[in-house]
């Protein structure tokens, strides 16, 4: 039997001109930026892969959202990000999870999911994984947190074993409790 596989993503920005130039993505167009992205979406992610998105799926597209949604592969879990107060958080009931915030645990691996960074959360002291976007790559790593913005993976989704080999050279917070 297959293992099952896990993806994470954030800050795709599908439909959103200006993010090619706010970022320096290397798109000519958003035409270009969305077929691409949709492509490498698709290209990791089969139709029963399970992929977290932790916010800013689509932004200021001319498309509507379900014409976006419609074109990705995978059960879509989804994170309230800054950029998803319209089409993505009304449209909430077309994914097969969505929340502010998730906690999870995937082969014995707990992840604390969250749109933005955080300096601590439950169990960052004992190894516990903060998985993130928000940054756009412009925040240096902290503990074990990871930002999962397209702009970090080569426009790509990541895998959880990726982020597992990206784990193993990171080390958990120190607790500011005293009581620990």
């Amino acid at each position: 039997m297959a293992r099952e596989k896990l993806f994470f993503t954030a800050d795709v920005h599908l439909g959103h001109k200006n993010i090619i130039k706010h970022d320096n993505r290397p798109f000519s167009s958003v035409e270009e930026m969305d077929k691409t992205l949709i492509h490498n979406w698709n290209s990791v992610v089969g139709e029963n892969d399970r992929i977290w998105c932790l916010g800013d799926l689509v932004f200021r597209s001319e498309a509507p959202f379900m014409y976006y949604l419609s074109r990705l592969n995978g059960h879509i879990h989804f994170i309230r990000g800054n950029h998803d107060d319209s089409d993505a958080w009304k449209n909430r009931n077309r994914f097969h999870f969505a929340a502010e915030a998730a906690y999870i645990k995937f082969y014995g691996q707990k992840m604390y999911l969250l749109h933005y960074p955080c300096r601590e959360w439950r169990g960052s002291h004992r190894g516990s994984w903060h998985i993130h976007g928000h940054c756009h790559g412009n925040l240096p790593p902290f503990g074990m947190s990871v930002d999962v913005g397209v702009t970090e993976w080569n426009y790509m989704p990541v895998e959880f074993e990726q982020i597992a080999e990206y784990m193993r050279y990171r080390k958990p917070t120190e607790s500011h409790r005293e009581d620990r």
